[in-house]
């Protein structure tokens, strides 16, 4: 007795069978959707904005010892840089963060892929981007000093820092010898280190460059929070210097006791 024949639906399809087993062979993955790229471009811009985060933290340490050891040198003795407490001068980290999220570095960014755009000779379009770029970054900082200096000298009667000795000073707020310095140092160091820097924290996996970025935000809010309050009732910051006396002091206390601290 004969087999009935198979009916033409059950039977599988030769060209859809060789496409199949031909990607398979091929280890082809198939396309993302746009719902995988809004997710993918969402989780890039959040992993951006936590790298830049710590960027601005280690920039506001780095400026902190690099004004301290400035400072130090020419008073002879420890001088404690900044509003916080603790080891950062905040001014540098902002201020560089938003240079290279407006400019990039004089090498890479939206300002050199415009003069590339331009049919100047490169020569000429590497020499306006540095010149340009060192003028944003001679100035932007500046604006920074001047409003921060302003705001609490106005408001709460506070000088943070003075240029009164330097020539060519705005009511001590700012005076032009730093404001060249900042170019100079900020032109460079976006030049050389920046790129470094950077790569470092993108080396960081995601888990923990968020919990370093998270801790790293909480304590210098709480920082500034406190210095705030201390500024308002005291009319100066809680130093660096102040917190290791009163931390030697109350190591001092607990000795005796035979404790450890």
């Amino acid at each position: 007795m004969k087999k009935p024949p198979l009916q033409a639906a059950s039977l599988p399809n030769p060209v859809l069978c060789s496409n199949s087993y031909a990607g398979m062979r091929a280890g082809a993955l198939p396309l993302p959707t746009a719902a995988q790229e809004r997710r993918e471009k969402k989780l890039a811009r959040k992993r951006f904005a936590l790298e830049m985060s710590l960027m601005m933290i280690l920039v506001s340490f780095l400026g902190w010892c690099m004004e301290t050891v400035y400072c130090s040198l020419l008073a002879g003795k420890f001088t404690d840089r900044g509003f916080l407490t603790l080891p950062f001068c905040t001014i540098y980290g902002t201020s560089v963060v938003g240079i290279y999220l407006l400019l990039g570095t004089p090498v890479k960014g939206r300002l050199v892929d415009l003069l590339r755009r331009t049919r100047m000779p490169k020569w000429l379009s590497v020499t306006l981007s540095v010149l340009v770029y060192f003028v944003a970054a001679a100035l932007i900082p500046t604006l920074v000093e001047l409003a921060t200096g302003w705001f609490f000298d106005e408001f709460f009667g506070v000088r943070l820092w003075s240029y009164t000795g330097y020539k060519y000073n705005f009511k001590g707020y700012i005076c032009l010898e730093f404001t060249l310095l900042w170019g100079v140092l900020i032109t460079a160091a976006m030049a050389t280190a920046w790129h470094l820097l950077h790569w470092l924290i993108h080396k960081i996996p995601s888990r923990p460059l968020f919990w370093l970025s998270a801790v790293f935000r909480v304590v210098l809010t709480m920082d500034f929070l406190f210095n705030f309050g201390y500024l308002l009732k005291t009319g100066k910051h809680f130093s660096l210097e102040k917190l290791a006396l009163g931390l030697g002091k109350l190591f001092s206390l607990r000795k005796p006791l035979g404790g450890c601290f």
